[in-house]
């Protein structure tokens, strides 16, 4: 039998610890902190905190604050609380509030995790995200019930949700949001799109599409659908694969068994790809083709 060295062995003994104390570090990043006095069996749990609408109970895990009138935090079944760290579950009810960064969202009833390090605001839940810098249009966001990952800045909302971003509202059954990106990835099975005008002379546009994402942030305004997907411009319907739209520049790339239909005028376009500029109700074949910027939605 050959023999590993020592200094092997040491290698692989460190690489172990290593991995080991990240892994520590990260369960550590999921423990909830709930401050004040508690009533309920010490060793057992669970304890049980209380506060009003004037002086709510105070909670924090990672960066994650967490306000509510009252929180029941308790252990897994036969688990001490004292041994519990890490693996317990709290349950937030009465006027519920998250706030992360730039994030404030409200709800009845908040449930968070620490093994899994998701915190789930249930029974119709509203956010506001408020970008950096001045003149921006927040993004709000409202949703049967809202999770926030502790080790991630994303949050995921399910059930009847509507984004609002400026001009635009979107609605969906899934929404996926990205508070360091501020991205938006929006699914479940259809999604709408509706752009009211900008200025005198648009129309109110409406986009359709099996999934979609969109740069919600001001120097980007992108957004791109896929599934069946529809533009209607007034009286012209654009329709294909694949939607690409520069909110700044009115411009909308439609691509993959492309076809127009202006039923005012009678004209009708089909192509693989298609340009539609919503400014001047015009749409035009590009025999070049598009490149989408696929980056922009990372």
């Amino acid at each position: 039998m050959k023999l590993r060295s020592t200094k092997s062995v040491l290698v692989a003994l460190s690489t172990v610890l290593l991995c080991a104390a990240f892994a520590q570090s990260d369960t550590s990043k999921r423990v909830l902190d709930i401050a004040g006095d508690f009533q309920g069996d010490l060793r057992a749990g669970p304890y049980n905190f209380t506060g009003s609408n004037t002086t709510p109970v105070k909670a924090k895990v990672s960066n994650l604050n967490i306000l509510s009138q009252s929180v029941v935090l308790s252990a897994p079944k036969g688990t001490a609380m004292a041994d519990a760290k890490g693996k317990r579950a709290a349950e937030f009810k009465g006027a519920v509030t998250v706030v992360r960064g730039r994030v404030n969202a409200v709800g009845p009833t908040l449930s968070y995790s620490e093994a899994s390090g998701l915190g789930t605001l249930k029974g119709g839940a509203k956010m506001t995200y408020t970008p950096d810098g001045k003149d921006t249009e927040p993004v709000l966001v409202e949703a049967s019930q809202m999770q926030f990952d502790v080790d991630t800045e994303t949050s995921v909302s399910k059930g009847n949700v509507k984004l609002i971003n400026g001009k635009q509202s979107t609605v969906s059954e899934t929404l996926q949001f990205n508070e360091k990106t501020e991205l938006a990835i929006l699914g479940g099975g259809k999604v709408v799109l509706t752009r009211q005008p900008n200025k005198a002379g648009e129309n109110i546009l409406t986009l359709t599409g099996m999934d979609a994402k969109i740069q919600t942030g001001k120097d980007k305004k992108l957004l791109l659908m896929t599934g069946k997907v529809t533009l209607i411009d007034g009286t012209i319907t654009t329709t294909g694969n694949t939607l690409f739209y520069d909110d700044k520049k009115n411009l909308a790339i439609i691509s993959g068994n492309a076809k127009s239909v202006d039923s005012k005028n009678k004209i009708t376009q089909n192509s693989v790809t298609l340009e539609h500029r919503t400014d001047l109700h015009r749409v035009r074949s590009l025999s070049g083709g598009f490149t989408i910027p696929v980056d922009s939605f990372k």
